[in-house]
């Protein structure tokens, strides 16, 4: 459905794709490595480190030195390892403990990532 959005067909890829494996064992389409477009591999990685770190009603959320662990010992199975080490150098620098997850980026980043021109048909 999203592909029907002209702006948004290029992100379509990245939401299909995101569930695939490197191992090939993922979904939809059975993709391995670096047959999965690289966004949707960070988008992987971004979303179960998200999980992971988020509290739900059932459990709590682990820490994000936990998260980084549980990313790196999937990694190059269930996760590009390249994505993974880049996580784990901006979410546990320098090997230290964190005990909480990093600060979103500041709004003033978001804006200057946004689209210049509006989403409507060329």
């Amino acid at each position: 459905m999203i592909e029907l959005i002209w702006c948004l067909r290029r992100a379509a890829q990245v939401i299909r794709h995101h569930h695939e494996r490197c191992d090939g064992s993922g979904y939809p389409d059975g993709l391995e490595a670096q047959e999965i477009p690289f966004p949707a591999r960070i988008v992987a990685v971004v979303d179960a480190y998200d999980a992971m770190v988020r509290s739900r009603p059932y459990r709590e959320g682990c820490s994000p030195t936990e998260a980084v662990g549980e990313l790196m010992s999937k990694a190059g199975s269930q996760f590009d390892a390249e994505v993974v080490a880049a996580t784990r150098r901006v979410v546990v620098p320098s090997g230290e403990e964190r005990t909480s997850p990093p600060s979103p980026p500041s709004p003033t980043w978001m804006v200057a990532c946004a689209p210049t021109r509006p989403c409507s048909p060329p």
